[in-house]
């Protein structure tokens, strides 16, 4: 229960008040039997639907796979990454099919075509499983019907990404596997010899250099266990918690709603990792609660989209793309985790200001008493859903691998929901959790397999070792000017591709360009994976923005404007990571303190000065000042970062005696 509801009688003697409580516990356990029978006939009747029955229950071996290797690891990784595959394969192919939004609707001409590429992964994998050591064996000297297999996968995986990431990342995929059968037509630096089927399916798809490399990899081993983890958490009741815990904390600060908005929108980060997943599950409460307090709706939208956005960069789960950086850089996990903590933090404290800095300009009041939950009775009801996060966060901070880390949390979550029966899981709970979980690893494995493609595709043709240089050469040797194209590039893959696409290619195509420049090999992987998950937010193409426009019930791109405006610091920090490496913890931790205090003022300097605002109006001069400031406060120079807060709080002295002025006039 998100509000508290009215207590009339409580002045009439405890003893009534223990049999109001004892009724309404009554009525939520038979309110939520009612809605778990509803759900299980809800899926009873899907049995009419074959493809609806067998979505489920791919899903069903998927996860199922994954929690036996989990706790056994006794799979051979080559075979785990193409069981893992085909099965998502499986589950494209069924959850989106041609011509209908769902399997729950009528076939079409368009069926056939599933079931075709049903049929064919099927029979690719019966054809690897039937002799999968003997393929392994065969690997680099395949025979004619290993390559028509591996030919029809590699189509299979396009088709893939087609329906689930978009056609920007086909097209790249189709780019690169034409240069490298047909290199010698191409001019200038591409020019090169052609490759033939043979070798271009061996490198691509019964190697781990192509579609079962690093990404697929990183994916089949432990990210979709942290995907099965949110889902779980959320079919607890675990989200509910923490959206009432965000209201309560933030509920009674000025324009309380839309920061409770972006506490819990942080929170819920930690376990999801998805913008447009986090927009829907806490933006259908917190843009309501928002509106309904005087925020403007593309304000309230742009609020939860940006809000939301930042849980892919919220330690300690943060994206399915930090594990792949991980993987790529070859650190511990855990270090990547520890460079997001003063972006994450700048991030959201930035969205915190802006929206304090909006309801002092919107003169909105915080919620009233009656309008908060009852946090006291939610956590002892609920409380217990917390120790899986806890012990999630605690086994990562103390170096335990990702994998084994939330195997353990993945029990708990069993364990503890079992310890109270309104947040025990029925089997068909467990279920829709499965298949949820399932179905959101989808489009990140697709990417994930495609830009395995383009990567195989360079290794084939040996584009791969001629690339560092052609980018650094086309950029003039500027680093600058390298780093803008990064960043364009970035962005424009960002409106067609998940983050994993967008990072996973750019760390084919230009990363290696960034570190060769000499820049820090944190920021040179920070850069294009910021501007990939913050695409999210940047017009003309924010899909977080969009889907929180949808709920605000206004103009998408109002929506998405608001969100840029909302969400800058996202966009300029990758700058400052290159030359303010400490920003990523690439220092000493005194410098990194220092650095971070200098960052939280100059994320102050940045609300005000894009608001307009610092308990009046702002002239011109002062906005422009301020903007100074972030960029001398953003640097690595200790004089420059001295100067620019001994400004800034004369600045904010000189408001606070305005403001005090002000209100004794009033």
């Amino acid at each position: 229960m998100l509000f508290k509801k009215d207590k009339q009688a409580a002045s009439t003697g405890s003893e009534k008040s223990l049999q109001e409580k004892m009724i309404e516990k009554e009525e939520a356990a038979a309110t939520k039997e009612r809605m778990a029978e509803e759900l299980i006939q809800g899926k009873i009747s899907l049995f009419k639907n074959p493809l609806a029955v067998a979505t489920a229950l791919v899903a069903v071996v998927l996860t199922l796979l994954h929690i036996f290797y989990a706790y056994n690891g006794v799979i051979e990784a080559w075979s785990l990454r193409f069981a893992h595959l085909t099965l998502i394969l499986l589950m494209c192919f069924l959850m989106k099919p041609t011509g209908r939004a769902s399997v729950k609707q009528k076939p079409t001409i368009g069926t056939v075509w599933d079931l075709v590429a049903i049929a064919a992964t099927l029979v690719v994998a019966v054809y690897i499983f039937s002799d999968i050591a003997g393929f392994q064996n065969r690997a680099g000297m395949l025979n004619k019907m290993d390559v028509i297999m591996g030919a029809i996968f590699i189509v299979l995986v396009l088709e893939a990404a087609r329906r689930t990431v978009g056609k920007v990342m086909v097209i790249l995929c189709l780019f690169f596997l034409a240069h490298t059968a047909f290199s010698h037509y191409f001019p200038g630096f591409l020019n090169g010899p052609p490759s033939s089927l043979k070798s271009i399916v061996n490198w691509i798809f019964a190697s781990t250099e192509g579609i079962f490399s690093t990404p697929v990899g990183v994916m089949a081993s432990y990210i979709f266990l942290f995907v099965l983890f949110g889902s779980l958490m959320i079919h607890t009741g675990a989200g509910e918690l923490f959206i009432d815990f965000a209201l309560v904390a933030t509920g009674k600060m000025q324009g309380g709603p839309a920061k409770a908005a972006v506490v819990s929108s942080a929170i819920m980060g930690t376990v999801s990792g998805s913008a447009a997943g986090n927009v829907v599950t806490t933006g259908t409460f917190t843009i309501p609660l928002m509106k309904k307090v005087g925020f403007p709706p593309a304000f309230a939208g742009a609020v939860e989209a940006c809000a939301s956005s930042g849980g892919q960069i919220m330690p300690p789960v943060m994206a399915a793309t930090a594990f792949i950086i991980a993987e790529t850089m070859g650190v511990p996990y855990i270090k990547v985790v520890v460079a997001a903590i003063i972006p994450a933090a700048m991030y959201y404290w930035s969205i915190f200001k802006m929206v304090d800095i909006e309801s002092y300009m919107q003169d909105l009041k915080p919620l009233k008493q009656e309008d908060l939950p009852d946090l006291k009775a939610e956590f002892k009801e609920k409380g217990h859903l917390i120790i899986p996060l806890a012990v999630l966060i605690i086994v990562i901070f103390m170096g335990m691998s990702a994998g084994k880390s939330v195997a353990i949390a993945i029990a708990l979550i069993f364990i503890v929901s079992s310890l109270r029966k309104s947040t025990r899981m029925s089997i068909t709970e467990i279920i829709c959790a499965f298949e949820e979980a399932a179905k959101s690893a989808v489009p990140i494995t697709a990417a994930c397999a495609a830009a395995g493609i383009i990567i195989g595709s360079l290794v084939t043709s040996g584009l791969n070792i001629r690339l560092t240089s052609i980018i650094t050469n086309l950029a003039g040797g500027s680093v600058p000017i390298l780093l803008i194209f990064t960043m364009i590039a970035a962005i424009i893959l960002g409106m067609g591709m998940p983050t994993a696409g967008v990072y996973i290619t750019l760390s084919a195509l230009v990363i290696p360009a960034l570190v060769n420049a000499g820049i820090n090999l944190y920021a040179s992987h920070f850069f294009p994976f910021f501007f990939g998950v913050f695409s999210s937010i940047t017009p003309p193409v924010c899909l977080a923005a969009f889907a929180a426009a949808g709920i605000a019930g206004t103009d998408p791109m109002k929506t998405g404007f608001e969100s840029f405006k909302l969400g800058l610091i996202a966009l300029a920090m990758p700058f400052f990571f290159v030359v303010n490496p400490a920003l990523l913890a690439q220092a000493s931790l005194p410098i990194c303190i220092k650095e971070a205090f200098f960052a939280f003022v100059a994320v102050n300097c940045l609300g005000y000065a894009i608001k307009g605002w610092w308990g009046k109006k702002l002239p011109a001069w002062e906005r422009l000042l301020l903007a100074a400031l972030v960029l001398l406060l953003l640097t690595p120079s200790t004089i420059a970062e001295i100067a620019a807060t001994v400004v800034y709080f004369i600045l904010f002295f000189k408001h606070k005696k305005d403001k005090a002025v002000l209100k004794a006039a009033a």
